[in-house]
């Protein structure tokens, strides 16, 4: 599960951070979701298609298994992140919600946010302290730096003061300094309609655009400048200066509930660029309903989900489709490829942060990769393996296909094993690797 998704882009690749749901339990049932966790869920993709898995990273104390990255934080919620080349070197930072009491910042030499990973203030960012900033809700950073103007810029808050539904006053928007880890001026109320919560900052061309979940408490046929909106639909205000001057624009996209995707509920949001085309990132509590969780009527444990927005005219808009969207890319089986990239799969877990591994196997567990591009016909495949007592990896282009090839996998630690391709791959076409034992390990595999 995964919820609230940010993310950035770099080196290619698209990297998606999501709070780290995880089933709770109470006298041995399973109870309704309660969002005590430290952890950040980290996952990549280069095409839209096939995503690399890459770990939990351990920011806040509450359910954590290592030493917490911010160890003065209990939770860590809602992120964002943003990447700067600081001093002719590229730097990560990852922003996070502390409860609903703060935000605050790490930093790392890397994405994943494993290497060189630092809490480099050991505090909060944004506090109750900081100035216009005692709201509601302290949470939901919403940052977006554009290296143009060299301006990074972070959106937060939330909640609704009783007897103030329309205008909540309680979001807030402000300038990052130079280092990604101070703000300059004081925080500004940009006017939001309706708020609840969830910050997304983008700018488009010379525009800002923030938005945000309005609250439940929207009338019926409400409109702010002529534009319609309803209870927790996400938003948006535009400006040309990201320092004020906020207009309202109309809805983004609708609640999940609305658009008949889930059963309704808080609805958290990032509008992003990749490859030059515009989507919208979301949670949806689909996935825990086709599970079955609680009946199927779910317990509010919620998965990120990604579609396309269309952009017209300035105006952006997004309708859920849970079908995912179309490749931007195809993958390149002739380079390394971590086994923790897939497009779908069963049964198998991860284990780690960074650079994870594939685990918790069962015998008849399978990883599926789409839009593998074969521009030559393959005769080796080389991998790493390890296992509790050996197996073997069937590799196939069908789930119930033959095999083109086998990786044979050793007793003992992970190892760098080849398996000789007998079968025909040309083409485009998905793979499957599926596992004939339990215990097995693996790590990564290469053509050639």
């Amino acid at each position: 599960f995964g919820a609230d998704p940010g993310w950035l882009v770099y080196d290619g690749r698209l990297y998606v951070y999501t709070t780290a749901d995880q089933f709770a339990y109470k006298n041995n049932q399973m109870i309704e979701n309660d969002y005590s966790s430290g952890y950040i869920n980290c996952l990549s993709t280069a095409d839209l298609v096939n995503w690399t898995d890459h770990g939990g990273i351990p920011v806040a104390k509450t359910r954590v298994n290592e030493t917490p990255i911010a160890k003065w934080a209990n939770n860590a919620w809602a992120p964002d992140a943003a990447w700067k080349k600081i001093n002719g070197q590229d730097k990560f930072f990852l922003y996070f919600a502390n409860n609903g009491s703060g935000i605050g910042v790490i930093t790392a030499d890397d994405p994943t946010f494993t290497k060189n990973v630092k809490d480099p203030i050991g505090k909060e960012l944004i506090s109750r302290n900081t100035p216009n900033s005692n709201v509601t809700w302290l949470f939901d950073p919403g940052v977006y730096y554009d290296p143009e103007t060299n301006t990074a810029i972070m959106a937060y808050g939330g909640g609704v003061p009783q007897g103030q539904q329309a205008e909540t006053k309680q979001g807030r928007i402000v300038q990052l300094g130079d280092d990604m880890i101070s703000i300059k001026g004081t925080p500004f109320d940009p006017g939001t309609p309706y708020l609840f919560e969830d910050s997304s900052m983008i700018k488009i061309g010379n525009t800002w655009y923030y938005s945000f979940c309005h609250n439940w408490n929207v009338p019926q046929g409400a409109s702010k400048n002529g534009n319609p909106f309803s209870s927790a639909d996400i938003g948006y205000m535009t400006s040309t200066n990201p320092l004020g001057g906020y207009q309202y624009q109309g809805v983004v996209f609708k609640n999940t509930g609305s658009q008949g995707l889930d059963n309704g509920g808080n609805n958290h949001h990032s509008i992003i660029e990749f490859k030059g085309s515009y989507y919208v990132l979301y949670h949806s509590r689909r996935l825990e309903m086709r599970m079955g969780v609680n009946g199927g009527k779910g317990l509010n444990y919620r998965s990120p989900c990604i579609d396309k927005a269309n952009l017209s005219n300035g105006k952006i808009t997004c309708s859920g489709s849970q079908k995912g969207v179309s490749a931007v890319d195809t993958l390149d089986p002739f380079k390394l490829v971590q086994a923790e990239t897939m497009n779908n799969n069963g049964g198998i877990n991860v284990r780690g942060v960074g650079n994870t591994v594939v685990t918790d196997v069962n015998k008849g567990d399978w990883i599926r990769l789409t839009n593998v591009k074969f521009g030559q016909a393959p005769t080796t495949l080389t991998a790493k393996v390890g296992s509790k007592s050996g197996g073997v990896i069937k590799v196939c282009t069908k789930q119930d296909g033959d095999a083109v090839a086998y990786i044979n996998v050793p007793a003992g630690d992970i190892q760098e094993v080849e398996a000789t391709v007998f079968g025909d791959l040309n083409g485009t076409t998905d793979l499957y690797f599926i596992f004939s034992a339990d215990g097995i390990e693996f790590d990564s595999w290469q053509f050639s």
